[in-house]
């Protein structure tokens, strides 16, 4: 194993030893870092209508998994077999197993996968329900005070007829 010390200088910028850089570089090439997850597109159709897109180039379909457990979509790929009799040279395509999570929300749900051209589509929908779902409440006018509430109405219709029996009462009087 190979010990490196490397003495950081933070008030002397602009000065970066590029042999080492290059050095280290070089040293993490050879480590062998398996391949990481592929990177993915997520794409909205619709309202509620989405779609996942991974590029899995390489990767038949039976190297592939795809699950969905309670609000996590997880997919995993196998390494293929490449069947290449020889040493690689210079091995630059990515081709390793992964595993790439998805937090999805409750209300999600996948309705389907295909694998196209090199392409893992993932389509899932956003099902709100009925009670989570914005309610439109109309606007209509103002209600005159009469008819504002059965109550009040009757409280209007007492105050009424006792003026009027007041009104009556004093005209009796004068006569």
């Amino acid at each position: 194993m190979k010990m490196l010390a490397l003495r950081l200088r933070p008030f002397r910028p602009g000065l970066v030893d590029f042999g080492l850089l290059d050095g280290l570089l070089r040293d993490f090439d050879r480590l062998g870092v398996p391949f990481a997850a592929p990177s993915y597109d997520l794409i909205k159709l619709g309202k509620d209508d989405y779609r996942l897109t991974v590029p899995v180039d390489g990767y038949a379909a039976s190297d592939l998994e795809l699950s969905v457990d309670d609000t996590t979509l997880t997919i995993s790929g196998k390494a293929p077999q490449t069947g290449v009799d020889g040493t690689y040279l210079h091995r630059g395509i990515a081709a390793g197993s992964f595993v790439r999570r998805f937090a999805l929300a409750d209300q999600v749900e996948v309705t389907g996968a295909s694998l196209d051209k090199g392409l893992l589509i993932v389509d899932f929908v956003r099902r709100l329900p009925a009670a989570a779902e914005p309610r439109r409440i109309p606007i209509g006018s103002a209600a005159p005070k009469s008819a504002a509430t059965p109550i009040a109405a009757k409280a209007l219709d007492v105050i009424g007829s006792v003026r009027r029996s007041l009104t009556d009462f004093l005209s009796s009087l004068r006569r």
